[in-house]
């Protein structure tokens, strides 16, 4: 028998849904493409945290249902939903499935649907999501191995990355060797981006607000990573209240460059206590969705519950995004890129890389290349040291560098990777 699917499919910047039922209805009969945002990039998401069951499918879908309905009228510009995890109480509960998939039907219609599992859809005994992978279709450019578990996509200035946090709970027996290809991966999906707004989806807090040590074996692996590659916001799930952390840098309130997790909680299982230690605001006992909406260089999170009431409004702003040292340009971008340092073997690993040390850089890369004229003058009155002079004008005439940059610039990680993408089109 044909699995009932819940199909998120990407291409671009576009996505496609599609609710499939298992017997009656031909796959294309409810799709519907994501649509691109407006020309001034703005846009909103809905987020639902935990949903489960409590007392019974039919009841706890149905409640659930009447949420996501409510967020949907309301909110009838959202371009896509994410969910995070814990979909259903037993992930090998055909029953509960089937009704999950009838509710989200009916409430969110064709809405682009991107969920990470949880620890109740892994309850195999391979710890994988089996019948979550069966059942959904997800963007397949996560890591080997682990392909739909771990995926992201690009909407607008934002970039999306969905993480499966149960990876480590032990269950799927991973070696550290496995844990570090999951680690790198996160780490490259999020350095590659240039988004204003990078946005993590987890169904694991990466700061719990009960103790849980596979929460802190996230915290562990994946704080730095969100921290040093510019995450601005952190949903997740799984401990049945809503929690808005102060945004944290190593756990300590960071209100410059700090990331957020926001915690979301759907279904009709609370929680009636939570350590509030780093919390800006918590609500218990109350089955609620966020609204998302990026706008320029501003991201508001509205939470509602499902009369429409406001319960709660944040207004995050893009990271600081901090230049680059030349050991991180090398490890993480050119790994064969010629340094020759500044002699005595002092490399300067540690110190921040300028544009015209990048330029000089992708020179020798090129094969030190002469040009038959040079390049129009510059737009500043900033030259280049003598040793760049020639990669510098070589990286202008090439237009990996624009003929307004500055050669003493120290740029970000969003800037290197504009002048890296550059620089392949220009060879």
């Amino acid at each position: 028998m044909q699995l009932r699917k819940l199909i998120t499919r990407l291409a671009g910047l576009s996505a496609l849904l599609a609710l499939v039922s298992a017997l009656a209805v031909p796959a294309a009969a409810l799709s519907s493409e994501i649509k691109p945002p407006e020309d001034d990039g703005a846009f909103s998401f809905l987020y639902f945290g935990d949903i489960q069951v409590t007392q019974n499918a039919e009841y706890d879908f149905a409640k659930w249902g009447e949420l996501a309905e409510s967020a949907a009228r309301r909110n009838p510009g959202a371009a896509f939903a994410l969910q995070g995890g814990d979909i259903v109480e037993s992930g090998i509960d055909r029953a509960q499935w089937d009704a999950f998939f009838e509710n989200a039907d009916s409430s969110l219609g064709d809405m682009p649907f991107f969920p990470t599992n949880g620890n109740h859809e892994s309850n195999f005994l391979s710890g994988k999501p089996e019948l979550y992978l069966e059942m959904f279709e997800l963007p397949e450019n996560g890591p080997d191995g682990f392909t739909e578990e771990f995926y992201s996509f690009d909407y607008g200035p934002a970039h999306i990355a969905v993480l499966n946090s149960w990876v480590f709970s032990g269950e799927q027996k991973l070696t550290d060797e496995d844990l570090d290809a999951i680690d790198k991966w996160v780490a490259r999906d999020l350095a590659d981006s240039d988004a204003k707004w990078k946005i993590v989806l987890t169904h694991l807090p990466i700061y719990a607000v009960h103790k849980d040590g596979t929460a802190d074996k996230a915290r562990e692996h994946w704080a730095p990573i969100f921290e040093k590659y510019g995450v601005t916001l952190l949903l997740v799930g799984h401990q049945h209240v809503y929690s808005r952390l102060a945004p944290l840098t190593d756990g300590v309130p960071d209100y410059i460059d700090g990331v957020t997790q926001i915690m979301g909680n759907s279904g009709q299982k609370f929680y009636s206590s939570a350590d509030e230690t780093l919390a800006e605001r918590t609500i218990y006992n109350v089955a609620a969705y966020q609204l998302a909406r990026v706008d320029g260089d501003t991201l508001t999170v509205q939470t509602f519950d499902i009369d429409g009431n406001e319960l709660e409004f944040a207004e995050l702003r893009p990271r600081e995004s901090k230049p680059l040292t030349r050991g991180e340009f090398i490890a993480e971008y050119y790994a064969d890129g010629v340094l020759r340092g500044y002699g005595a073997g002092d490399l300067g690993l540690d110190d921040v890389i300028t544009n015209e040390q990048i330029a000089t850089l992708l020179w020798r890369g090129a094969g030190e290349p002469r040009l038959d004229m040079p390049p129009p003058p510059p737009s500043h009155t900033e030259t280049p040291s003598e040793w760049a002079a020639d990669a510098w004008q070589w990286a202008v005439a090439s237009g990996i560098f624009g003929e307004a940059a500055a050669p003493l610039d120290t740029p970000a990680r969003g800037a290197v990777i504009t002048t890296l993408k550059a620089f392949a089109e220009s060879i």
